[in-house]
């Protein structure tokens, strides 16, 4: 695939990110949006590197003010305890594209790369969450709403919705490889 289409393809993905940031459902603490998909799928159908590429510049448009975040956009994002989820979803990206790219992409390697870019990010999230309550807002949060809000709602919806999305996924992986694959003439 040439580096046009690639950077075309990085493009929708941070398009996409946007759109999903915007596809919520409120709860009390962590907005359920289907971000975490988008970049996940990014990052299996680009590879890790684009993948995570479309979720940087998704997260720099949000740090330089555009209201592209589930609750709006600014460098003070920054300092928001779901900050961290953001971020991990480049990183989430990278390891699942990793893992989807290093052999055939049957069902048990696309199910182990989303399921190792869903631990990146929610490791990512829930420490930087944790971090920002207790260091910077000084709130020491009770465990079992910590957990249910930041971790045992959210990561089910995501279970979820990658569960769903790994058949689609697995017949269109094909076609982009052919792409990815075709001669430059």
């Amino acid at each position: 695939m040439s580096r046009t289409k690639r950077v075309a393809l990085c493009a929708l993905f941070t398009a996409l990110l946007v759109v999903s940031g915007f596809v919520r459902i409120p709860t009390p603490v962590v907005a359920i949006t289907l971000q975490v998909q988008v970049a996940l799928l990014a990052g299996v159908l680009l590879g890790g590197e684009w993948g995570a590429l479309s979720a940087l510049v998704y997260t720099a448009l949000g740090l330089i003010g555009l209201p592209v975040f589930a609750y709006g956009g600014g460098i003070s994002y920054a300092l928001q305890p779901t900050f961290g989820y953001l971020l991990g979803l480049s990183v989430g990206a990278f390891v699942a594209g990793k893992i989807a790219k290093s052999g055939e992409a049957s069902y048990a390697r696309l199910f182990l790369s989303a399921a190792a870019g869903l631990g990146v990010v929610y490791l990512l999230g829930t420490a930087y969450a944790l971090c920002i309550l207790l260091f910077y807002l000084g709130e020491t949060p009770l465990w079992k709403e910590f957990l249910v809000g930041y971790i045992a709602i959210p990561l089910c919806k995501d279970v979820l919705l990658t569960a769903v999305c790994l058949p689609p996924v697995k017949r269109l992986l094909p076609r982009l490889n052919a792409a990815v694959n075709e001669k430059r003439e």
